[in-house]
């Protein structure tokens, strides 16, 4: 469901699709209990977060995926979540809080 969601988001084919993909995906894997799955999810819904403009809701999926990306000592996944909270910094227009988040990788 992931990867369909990400073909439909990379082509630009059907963005509401790719929502209800990656909706269903993380529905999936918060009841497997699988805390990457999850985050990768979480990422997923952020980037169509971030190219709906909605900022608060990019942030708030970036902070839980960063959380459970340092909960379960991925760091790859925390890495990308920290990449992920700056772009959402640099769309709010603080470019502070966009560099503290690239320095803390």
């Amino acid at each position: 469901l992931h990867l369909l969601g990400r073909a439909l988001m990379a082509e630009g084919l059907d963005l509401p699709a790719a929502h209800a993909r990656f909706t269903q995906s993380l529905g999936l894997h918060r009841e497997m209990g699988d805390r990457n799955g999850t985050a990768w999810d979480l990422t997923a819904l952020l980037d169509l977060a971030r190219l709906d403009r909605n900022v608060p809701l990019a942030r708030a999926l970036a902070d839980e995926a960063l959380a459970i990306g340092r909960e379960t000592g991925n760091q790859l996944g925390t890495a990308g979540a920290l990449s992920e909270r700056g772009y959402v910094a640099m769309d709010e227009g603080d470019l502070a809080a966009a560099r503290a988040a690239d320095s803390a990788r």
